[in-house]
């Protein structure tokens, strides 16, 4: 159930052959190629290189996307049965297409869950080409097709073809919105080969030069960002992003923070997804999911059909079937006796009746397996024993309790004619494809599901318009009205936009369909969406099926890294299949996900927010010079967090000609810290002893102090025993001039470790001596203990810049990011 698009415009076409751009070929969360894998399946004839010795059963339970992808996979295994359990009365689950009969033309499609495929959903088209079906690239996204936007009550045009709406505001916070994915990411159509600095450029490197050692930089790359934006919700990313004028035209306000909420850069508003977790966002974009959508002519229907005939069709060497598919079969509870598997199963006659199964592939979204018992403890079943058996680990069991299923509406409607082609309407003008607003309706989006005639869009027949499609608190407003209340509420947004096309539709309405999948029976949700903080609980979910000796394996996407997509559901049904065919004996094919993926690539888990500033080559930040800065011969102190393994200049204040003073921290070739001040005729530094600790690549705190004329350094919040060298009898020396504050670099040409490279963050700078107890506290504890006297703060997380009172933002110079 694909849940956002954006301009193909804005984004470019990632996926043109003629280009040079980059187009991923797995996930970036598994970087295992299934479309590989599934060849290779169907080039053995199963993912199996040897059946079970012996009859086995499997069940399935679920019959949407991945239970029906693992049935599938495992019907073709020899000596294993499946049985398909599906709740509902049709099989499917989320891919729900409604159709309407048109004559001699195509059937009109309702698509109530599944509607768009990115063309990189390699494991979905897998299987569309296996069947037969083929996806058109006509899905009628904003600003692909003529649009209209209503905000705040204002109409703004967006011409078919353009990258944004014309409107000055939605042209900035689109361009704005392309810059800070590319700062995150880098630029998809033009992957940088020559000097990788960005994840598409390290992973465009490693799929046309696979090793270990390209792979990764691509995982140090993503590990990056799920570091720093994995406990941060979308708004705060976005709008903290948004402050860095390096990045956008202007610093985004709370207004544009509200466009962007409500119409996003005109194809859709955000607002409902501003709670979720950034991370979840960004994989859209790494994984080019938002863009180049197609849809299926037949309805995403055709594939639920094509499984299973495919299903129904498999059979053992003396023609019995392989597969029973079970509807109206809701399975209340599983069990574990022995070395089987229980299942308590209700059927459409309320009738509750026991089966056993070799293993079980629970392939539902994570509210239905809390439902069916997961998450309580398994009585092993001998009466005179205490110990319980738990189905899953603690881990999975608060991922099934915890992740977040976004809810999500649409509303359907066909109409005598697709009265948005000039031939079809009485004023002959071209009506809006697509409509966009801040109001209840949201999205409207116009639909022609039939074939194009020589090129041509066939504009005969009935029209499909999907009036509503809404997400979270917007879905919640709809529950509690009828469809004809719904309907009555949206038009007179849509005649505030166009009243000729709200004229129209209103005469022309015929049958009308809709659904809100969070009270949609057996189902009780839309799509996973983590909060911050949920990523080790997916983690834990998706990576169940590689749990040893387990003979019930998890699927589905709402325990995947694509919530909301098939090409998140239809892998976990791979996964599954492999992990339940091993254990029942069969021998799974080489590079399999079993074996192929591994499940400590990244790190998921909770942490301190370590988002950062990486000076390379010769890149720096400069602070322009203000009186705050002119320490004289007073008390100062210097602290900065930094991360690199070699020698350079951490704060400079100094010129190479004599006659006025200054000072540097730097990092010299052997670990040793070097604190120096000088008033132009002399100097007086210390040093601290070599080693290997400072230059280690991991964050540590440096902190430089003059008291009354005595030089210190502290690392990591302890006092660092020290030489000094030059005038220290006439310290303390004036350090005052008029020069910028460099951070990763010094003015001074004579000293030898000018440049700064490596990590740095939360450089300070203070109009008095931090005390020993002081500094060990702030290091400790994060935090400032006491502002007085702080002159700059640069925390250098996301912008350059400066939060105390001076507001003396730096600039960037050279080769400079925010990681």
């Amino acid at each position: 159930m694909s849940f956002i698009s954006m301009p193909k415009n804005l984004r470019k076409n990632k996926a043109d052959a003629d280009s040079k751009g980059f187009v991923p070929k797995s996930m970036i969360d598994t970087l295992f190629d299934y479309k590989a894998f599934l060849d290779s399946s169907d080039s053995h004839g199963s993912i199996a290189l040897k059946a079970p010795e012996q009859q086995k059963s499997i069940a399935v339970i679920g019959g949407g996307a991945s239970g029906l992808v693992a049935a599938y996979e495992l019907s073709k295994i020899d000596n294993i049965n499946v049985t398909l359990f599906e709740a509902a009365d049709r099989l499917g689950g989320r891919m729900d297409s409604v159709y309407v009969e048109d004559g001699d033309l195509n059937q009109k499609v309702f698509e109530l869950g599944c509607m768009r495929f990115p063309p990189t959903s390699y494991t979905l088209y897998h299987y569309l080409n296996k069947f037969g079906l083929k996806a058109t690239p006509n899905f009628p996204d904003p600003g692909k097709v003529p649009t209209e936007l209503l905000y705040e009550n204002k109409v703004i045009p967006w011409h078919a073809g353009q990258p944004t709406p014309s409107d000055k505001d939605f042209q900035r916070i689109g361009d704005d919105f392309n810059n800070i994915i590319n700062f995150l990411l880098g630029d998809a159509s033009a992957p940088d080969i020559e000097n990788p600095s960005k994840l598409f450029d390290y992973w465009a490197i490693y799929q046309s030069d696979p090793s270990e050692q390209t792979k990764q930089k691509v995982v140090d790359a993503w590990q990056e960002i799920l570091t720093q934006y994995a406990e941060v919700t979308y708004f705060d990313a976005v709008f903290k992003l948004a402050q860095n004028r390096s990045l956008v035209t202007r610093p985004w306000t709370q207004e544009d923070m509200n466009k962007f909420g409500a119409l996003g850069v005109g194809a859709g508003g955000f607002g409902p997804l501003y709670g979720v977790d950034f991370v979840e966002i960004l994989r859209l974009f790494a994984n080019g999911w938002e863009d180049n959508q197609e849809l299926l002519l037949d309805g995403i229907g055709a594939l639920t059909q094509a499984f299973e005939f495919a299903l129904l069709g498999a059979k053992t060497a003396d023609g019995k079937p392989k597969v029973s598919i079970e509807l109206n079969a809701k399975v209340k509870n599983i069990s574990k006796s022995a070395d089987k598997y229980e299942l308590l199963v209700s059927n459409n006659g309320g009738r509750v009746v026991s089966s056993q199964f070799d293993s079980v592939i629970v392939a539902t979204t994570t509210r239905a397996m809390e439902y069916m018992g997961l998450t309580i403890a398994n009585d092993i079943g001998d009466q005179n024993c205490e110990e319980q058996q738990d189905l899953v680990s603690q881990g999975v069991k608060v991922a099934i309790r915890n992740l977040h299923l976004m809810n999500s509406s649409k509303f359907f409607v066909t109409t005598e004619r697709k009265f948005w082609y000039p031939e079809n309407n009485p004023q002959g003008k071209t009506l809006p494809f697509n409509i966009q607003t801040d109001e209840l309706m949201r999205g409207l989006y116009c639909l022609n599901y039939d074939k194009d005639v020589d090129g041509k869009p066939n504009t005969q027949g009935k029209g499909v318009v999907l009036i509503s499609y809404v997400w979270g608190d917007d879905s919640s407003k709809l529950l509690g009205l009828s469809p004809e209340e719904r309907f009555q509420q949206f038009l007179p947004a849509i005649y505030a936009v166009n009243a000729e096309f709200a004229e129209l539709l209103e005469k022309q309405t015929q049958k009308v369909s809709c659904i809100d999948w969070e009270s949609t029976p057996n189902i009780y949700g839309a799509f996973k969406l983590n909060y911050p903080g949920q990523e080790q609980s997916n983690k834990d979910a998706f990576f169940q099926y590689q749990q040893e000796h387990l003979g019930l394996v998890l699927a589905g996407d709402s325990i995947s890294w694509a919530g909301g997509w098939l090409e998140g559901a239809m892998p976990t049904g791979i996964n599954a299949a492999c992990a339940a065919a091993k254990y029942v004996g069969a021998q799974i094919i080489d590079n399999s996900p079993l074996t192929g993926i591994s499940k400590d690539m990244y790190d998921y888990s909770l942490g301190e927010n370590t988002a950062f500033c990486l000076l390379k080559d010769n890149g720096y930040l400069s602070a322009p010079s203000i009186s705050a800065y002119q320490f004289g011969q007073g008390d100062f102190s210097i602290e900065a967090t930094i991360s690199t393994s070699s020698s350079g200049t951490i704060v400079g204040n100094k010129s190479t000609a004599g006659g006025s003073g200054g000072y540097l921290l730097v990092i010299q070739p052997d670990g040793s810290i070097k604190f120096a001040t000088d008033n132009g005729q002399t100097y007086y530094q210390i040093e601290s002893a070599p080693s290997t600790v400072v230059i280690d690549n991991t964050w540590h705190s440096v902190v430089a102090v003059r008291k009354d004329g005595k030089l210190t350094l502290h690392l990591d919040g302890k006092l660092l025993e020290s030489t000094q060298s030059g005038a220290s009898d006439q310290s303390p020396l004036d350090v005052s001039n008029r020069l910028d504050v460099l951070i990763g670099s010094v003015q001074q040409a004579q000293e030898p470790y000018i440049h700064y490279t490596g990590g740095i963050t939360q450089v300070r700078l203070w109009r008095r001596a931090l005390s020993e107890q002081e500094v060990a506290s702030q290091y400790e504890q994060g935090t400032i203990i006491d502002k007085e006297g702080l002159v700059a703060h640069w925390p250098l997380a996301i912008n350059t810049d400066d939060i105390s009172e001076n507001e003396n933002n730096v600039s960037v110079n050279g080769d400079v990011s925010f990681i």
